[in-house]
């Protein structure tokens, strides 16, 4: 499924590059959060984008090399799927590698138009998601 986000998305990758995604709990994403975006306390996912490192090329990841970095944490898609009425933790979970993955696309939510055109975005791939693929199955909730 992560390949066909990056194909919806219109992520651009080299071949072979690498889009890592990892899923951390609560005192890692913090403190990635607050050293690295200079936010405190927990969020759902933060996305760094290799390609733009360095000034020159020498620093840029090539061929099997992480290009993209995904930090997720679950327990916020847990949350978020128990709260919102049509949404539940697969959603949310795949809901976070599409918003990640957009961000490496160079979209951004910090300014509301900037964010209108990005839920939108988010909107549409789920959408197509959701019709070729089981998310439950592929995001199964611990009991």
């Amino acid at each position: 499924m992560a390949a066909r986000i990056v194909e919806l998305t219109k992520l651009n990758f080299e071949d072979k590059q690498i889009l890592s995604i990892n899923f951390v709990g609560p005192k890692v994403i913090s403190r990635i959060n607050e050293q690295f975006v200079a936010h405190r306390g927990v969020t759902d996912v933060i996305s760094f984008d290799y390609r733009e490192m360095g000034a020159d090329n020498s620093l840029k990841p090539t061929e099997e090399e992480i290009a993209g970095e995904l930090f997720i944490y679950p327990g916020a898609a847990y949350l978020e799927g128990e709260k919102r009425k049509k949404s539940y933790f697969a959603y949310e979970m795949t809901l976070y590698i599409v918003h990640g993955i957009l961000h490496l696309t160079g979209q951004d939510d910090l300014e509301p138009a900037a964010r209108k055109r990005m839920r939108r975005k988010e909107r549409t791939v789920m959408k197509k998601l959701i019709e070729e693929f089981n998310l439950r199955n592929i995001f199964q909730e611990e009991k």
